[in-house]
Formats: C-alpha cells, structure tokens, sequence
C-alpha cells in the first residue's frame, strides 16, 4: 500500500518501478524478475530490467498489465499511465499534454508538480508585468499597463497575472495599492519545470519574430550568424554566450531609470546532423 501511494512522489516511472522491485524483493524472496515477467506475460527474463534501465519502453498492453500487478486505484493508475507516456515521449507538445493530464490527478503532488508555477511560463506576460512592476511606481492599473505591453493584452489578463504573482509571492501589494517586487526561489532542476522553461522559450522566440515586424529597428537589435564550428567551438561559444548573459544581467541590475521592459533571446542551435 505504502509503495503504491508513493507514486505520486515520482516524475519517472522507471525510477517508480525499480524502487517499488527492491523494496518488496527486501521483504518477500518470490519478488524476483521472473516473478514479474511470468505475471505480464513476457518470455524476456530481462524485461524488467532493460525498462528499468530505460532499454525498453512499455507499450499500452504493458501499462494496463502492470495497473493490476501494482495493484492501483483509478487515480493512481491515470497517474501512471500519463508519467509512462510523459517520460517515453520526445515530443515538447506531447510532454505539455501528458504534464497537463498529470495535474488533473487527484492525489497529485503539488510539491512536485505546481499549477501556479506550470500557469507562470505557460504566458509569456506574467514575467513581463513582474518586471514592469519594478518601475511603475503607480497604483496598479490593469488597463494602463494591458496597453503598454507588446503586443497589447486584456486588462482582464492583468488581473490575473496580478493574481498569480501574489500567489507565487513574486509581487506585494501595497496599502495604496502598487506593487512592489518580491524575489522567491523557483527551481528549474526537474524534468517538470524543464517543459514548462521550453514553452516559455517557444513564446519568446514568437515574440521575436513579433517584434522584426512591428519595432522600428532604432528600437530593437536582432543579429544572426550562420557558422561551421566543432563539437570543442560549440562548447567554447556557449560559454561565451553564458559569460555574456551574466553581464547583461549586471548591467541591468546597475541601470537607472528604467522606463521599459526588453527581452534578451540568445540561440545557438545546429542547422545539420553531425
């Protein structure tokens, strides 16, 4: 039962499955890997081992077989199932839909999985108000500041931005009701923020593409190089481009009279298969 529960506390299922093989072989000498493989009806004395160790997927006949051999309820078996899908997948969408399904689980842990922090990157006006809000001084005025974003958004949109801000303890309200900025710790170690980073990237580089279009050039400074380099220059440019990212971020933090918002986009990315 204990182990059964725990799989809310895992963002891989092949990590999930491991665990839950040495803690019953620990207490019960007939949980070897034949056990497992005579009751999913697989004739690999290795399969077990080879999902373990990420060799194998499991297909959907697998995922069902091993609902009844763990043993879960509706909830814990939807949550495995999406996690199985979720970590088998390459695709970023895919990801996102399979995350999504994880945090419509009931017994989700939100530790692990926060649908306030999930809502952040998912537009990419949270981080730009946020921001605002380090200037503008006034009381909030959802209109004022739906209008001065690019592109503009619905002073509906603000309010929830504000919202979640305040649920992320990101932004303060003040007694004349501004905003002041707060500065918490958000974690981009799992596998869960890592989609949720890379969909706010994929908004930003549309931002981009945006802004070539509309903002006069006096205004914006967007540069491409197309280059032939080694596995040992790459390694060498993205440091330069990691050196580079922390002296933009000191000369903003040493800037006076800020009056606007920028976003910096940096990519390095191959145009051909080694």
């Amino acid at each position: 039962m204990i182990m059964r529960n725990k799989i809310y506390d895992y963002l891989d299922y092949r990590q999930f499955l491991k665990d839950y093989y040495l803690h019953f072989k620990e207490h019960d000498k007939k949980f070897s890997q034949r056990y497992f493989t005579l009751k999913l009806g697989v004739k690999s004395s290795g399969f077990l081992s080879e999902i373990i160790n990420g060799k194998r997927n499991l297909s959907q006949k697998n995922i069902l077989q091993w609902f009844k051999i763990l043993g879960f309820d509706k909830d814990q078996s939807n949550y495995f199932e999406y996690l199985v899908h979720f970590n088998q997948t390459r695709s970023l969408i895919e990801k996102d839909y399979w995350l999504q399904k994880m945090m419509e689980c009931k017994r989700v842990n939100l530790k692990l999985i926060n649908k306030d922090i999930y809502e952040y990157f998912s537009k990419w006006y949270y981080t730009a108000i946020r921001e605002m809000l380090f200037f503008y001084k006034e009381a909030a005025d959802p209109k004022k500041i739906a209008a001065q974003l690019h592109p503009e958004i619905k002073a509906e949109e603000v309010k929830t931005a504000f919202a979640l801000l305040e649920r992320l303890t990101m932004i303060e309200k003040r007694a004349d009701n501004s905003y002041v900025q707060k500065d918490p710790i958000i974690s981009t170690g799992n596998q869960v923020t890592s989609v949720e980073v890379a969909n706010f990237q994929i908004q930003t580089i549309e931002l981009a593409k945006i802004a070539v279009e509309t903002i006069p050039s006096d205004k914006r400074d967007v540069s491409t190089l197309t280059i032939s380099i080694s596995g040992a220059g790459f390694k060498k440019i993205a440091e330069v481009l990691q050196k580079t990212r922390k002296e933009i971020l000191k000369v903003a933090q040493n800037d006076a009279n800020e009056d606007r918002v920028y976003q910096v986009n940096i990519q390095l990315f191959p145009l051909t298969k080694v």
